[in-house]
Order: C-alpha cells, then sequence, then structure tokens
C-alpha cells in the first residue's frame, strides 16, 4: 500500500531515527569540501579528491533528501580550498572568490543556516593580492549582517612549522595590519624584530584602497572589529605544541624562560581562536 508523502515526513519520525540520520547521513567530522564545476550548480564532498556528493540520501529516500537539504550546512564546517594544482573553471579561483560565488547561488534561508567557513588558500597571499581586499571587504560585510556564522582565513604563510620568532613577529604585523593593534610594544613585549616588508605587504592586502582617492571618497579604510571573522594560522589541525615548545628551545636557546611561555600562550591562542 503507497504511503502518504506527509506521513513519510522526517520529523515525524521518532527522535532516535532523526538524530541517527542527522549524525551518520548528514555529519562529517573533517568537514565538507566545496566543488563547483558546472556554472550554477555547487556540492560538498567529504574530502578534497573525493568525487561524489557528500549527502547521499537521495539514493535512500529522494524525500528524506529534499527535507534535509542545506542541514548540512548546520552541522558542518564549509571548507573552501585553492591550490595549484587544484584544476577547473572555478576550483583555481582564490577561496574567497569561491565562497562568494557560493552565496550568490544561495538564498537568503540556506545563508542563515552557515555556522563555520574555511578558507584555505594553499597558495602564498601575495600572489592575489590585487583580488583579494574587494573580495575580503564583501565577506567582512556577510560577517557583519550573519553574526552566527564565523569565517576563518587560514594564513599559509603564518604556519607553525617556521621559525618560532618568525612565527610570532609575522602574525603580530598581520594583527596590526588587519585589527588595527600596536605594533612596536608588542613585538617589544615578546621581544621580535619588526619587518617593514611584511607590514607594508599585509597592510596593502587591507588598506590598499586608500591609494584609489575619490573612488573611496577619501574615506579611511576601518579595522576589523568583526568578532566572527578570524585569522588563523596555517596547519591547526597538525598543530603540536609539544614540538613547537622543543623548536623554542632548540633555536632560542638565550631566551628567557618567562618570554618563552608568552609565546607559547600566544601560539596557543591563534591556534584556539585565530587572530
Amino acid at each position: 500500500m503507497a504511503m502518504s508523502s506527509r506521513s513519510c515526513s522526517l520529523l515525524r519520525l521518532p527522535r532516535e531515527l532523526r538524530d541517527m540520520i542527522y549524525r551518520y547521513a548528514l555529519s562529517h567530522y573533517d568537514g565538507l569540501f566545496y566543488h563547483r564545476v558546472e556554472d550554477y550548480k555547487a556540492n560538498f564532498y567529504s574530502s578534497e579528491d573525493a568525487f561524489y556528493e557528500f549527502n547521499q540520501l537521495k539514493y535512500a529516500c529522494r524525500q528524506l533528501y529534499h527535507e534535509t537539504a542545506g542541514k548540512e550546512l548546520i552541522r558542518n564546517d564549509l571548507i573552501f580550498v585553492s591550490r595549484p594544482d587544484r584544476k577547473g573553471k572555478y576550483l583555481e579561483r582564490p577561496t574567497g572568490v569561491q565562497f562568494l560565488g557560493f552565496l550568490d547561488m544561495c538564498h537568503e534561508v540556506w545563508r542563515q543556516r552557515i555556522r563555520r567557513v574555511w578558507l584555505r588558500n594553499y597558495c602564498k597571499i601575495e600572489q592575489d593580492r590585487g583580488e583579494n581586499p574587494r573580495d575580503l571587504h564583501i565577506i567582512i560585510d556577510y560577517c557583519k549582517i550573519h553574526p552566527r556564522t564565523t569565517v576563518f582565513w587560514e594564513l599559509s604563510q603564518i604556519n607553525w612549522l617556521n621559525c618560532p620568532a618568525i612565527l610570532i613577529s609575522e602574525g603580530l604585523h598581520w594583527e596590526t595590519a588587519f585589527r588595527g593593534t600596536e605594533l612596536s610594544s608588542k613585538c617589544a613585549k615578546y621581544k621580535v624584530a619588526w619587518i617593514g616588508g611584511s607590514q607594508m605587504v599585509y597592510t596593502s592586502l587591507w588598506r590598499c584602497w586608500k591609494s584609489m582617492g575619490p573612488r573611496r571618497g577619501g574615506r579611511e579604510i576601518e579595522d576589523i572589529n568583526v568578532p566572527n571573522f578570524r585569522f588563523m594560522p596555517w596547519g591547526r589541525d597538525q598543530f603540536d605544541e609539544k614540538k613547537f615548545r622543543q623548536s623554542i628551545d632548540t633555536q632560542e636557546p638565550t631566551l628567557e624562560d618567562e618570554i618563552k611561555k608568552a609565546w607559547l600562550e600566544l601560539v596557543r591562542e591563534w591556534y584556539t581562536v585565530g587572530m
């Protein structure tokens, strides 16, 4: 006997079954990877190299598939990746462009469901500095309008595997360029060098529109004080605090214990909540 569509509604299933569907069919511990090969069609996969859509409920029950469409946006981190070896009309674009393209295809109801986004660009940030300021300003505006969404921009050049002193210095320069924090006193506090080249490059990424004059009305570019937009050092999943501490001891043997502790606490904070 054919069952009515109403009796098959997901919301009418026992809670235990609903929770199992959410947990096993709509949740992935590593997050979902954005993949787009057609103009107006995008999917999320379980890994960078997967070849099929993560949500496979349509092969079990098409009605459940339609009823749960978009719920994976709430339950998973969404990861946008740009790598030199990733080929395709849309996959070669910077992660900010990919994310904005996805938002452009989404109804506002779907945008409201997004909780955590990771922009993971394997290319050095200087290579696409001409595009990033415009994309970044739009993404910041999106974060202001959608406070329940947190966007993490992973920084490939700020990596815990680098020299600890360089990591601390680069991170402080980045915070100053984008957040407007005071730099000289922080460099003195953590006993790291001020690097003019880094400061110039990072500042240009966010504030280069100042030089455009009348087209910006002569306005100053504001600091990023949006709490749900975070900069994240590279390699969060692989960060090993013990190895990082050993690296400090090996490369900075004369550094005072108090400063070593301050370095460790700062990097731990960056890898936990971002910058």
